[in-house]
């Protein structure tokens, strides 16, 4: 029997989470406990486990994807189970490459779509960042108030940092 996996909910005022990365792909083979992603909320990052073992059926969201808490975000069953009652919002799933897809396009657009907000951020001292793209710019010395935000209202992510990284430091017209 296919199970959904839920977004939890970490704190009474958290009513987001921004997915980081899926360590699993769908129709991979997962056993209860495995890291299937990892995700952060505004204070904290956090890792989310395989609630049971099965076959990865379905991913309803991609890195980077903002989800409501308390939203079904994959399914974990047996190969060939339909998965279509556990989609969330009425959304459709999308395939892999579709998912890819759609976040490469996010961070190309979120990127320079956000350079306003991150521009009023630094000017007000209020740089949005998770903690998890603090550490990594700690980590690997990168200036943050150079760093456009791809996350919800222009938050840095740890994309945006490791990003920022590859290319040298020039993601924006600016730079």
């Amino acid at each position: 029997m296919a199970i959904p996996v839920i977004m939890p909910r970490q704190g009474q005022s958290v009513e987001t989470c921004i997915i980081s990365q899926w360590l699993k792909k769908k129709g991979e083979t997962v056993k209860k406990g495995d890291i299937l992603f990892t995700y952060e909320t505004d204070k904290a990052a956090f890792e989310e486990e395989a609630p049971a073992d099965g076959v990865l059926l379905e991913i309803f969201f991609a890195d980077g994807d903002e989800v409501p808490v308390l939203t079904n975000v994959a399914v974990i069953g047996n190969a060939g189970e339909k998965t279509d009652e556990f989609l969330p919002l009425g959304e459709k799933p999308a395939d892999a490459t579709e998912i890819q897809t759609n976040a490469e396009k996010e961070v190309k657009s979120g990127i320079y779509e956000e350079v306003p907000e991150v521009i009023q951020a630094i000017r007000t001292g209020k740089i949005k960042i998770s903690p998890r793209a603090k550490n990594l710019a700690e980590k690997l010395g990168v200036p943050v108030d150079n760093v456009p935000g791809s996350g919800p209202e222009g938050r840095i992510i740890e994309r945006d940092i490791e990003a920022y990284a590859k290319s040298g430091g020039k993601l924006t017209s600016m730079a």
